[in-house]
């Protein structure tokens, strides 16, 4: 290979290195910022439910009513299953194996929701 040819290999090999280092900061950034973004919505919605509270009307809910809960639910905890029960004439409180998605956990939970919606 000639010197001219090594030159411009040389160049364009250094041009596609550096716009593949700017291509993975580029990625880095967005994956940073999606994750920022995520961090806020969530405290947004956070935010919003802590506002939520509707505890004084569940008393004229009138329709067959099952109160679903996972036994080690961080985020809706079995207590707020059964304040939701109590208040709800005739609700039927039900704790399930599992955490905040105990539907895929338990495999008693789906089958046994889907009775209930049929009866």
């Amino acid at each position: 290979m000639t010197d001219y040819l090594k030159r411009i290999f040389s160049q364009l090999v250094a041009g596609l290195l550096a716009q593949a280092s700017r291509l993975v900061r580029l990625a880095a950034l967005r994956q940073v910022l999606e994750e920022y973004t995520a961090a806020l919505e969530e405290a947004a919605q956070l935010e919003a439910r802590s506002h939520h509270d509707v505890i004084d009307r569940l008393p004229r809910i009138t329709a067959p009513t099952l109160v679903a809960s996972g036994r080690f639910d961080g985020i809706a905890p079995v207590a707020n299953g059964e304040v939701i029960a109590a208040a709800i004439p005739g609700a039927e409180l039900r704790v399930y194996d599992g955490g905040h998605v105990f539907m895929m956990q338990d495999p008693r939970a789906t089958p046994e929701i889907i009775g209930f919606l049929a009866a």
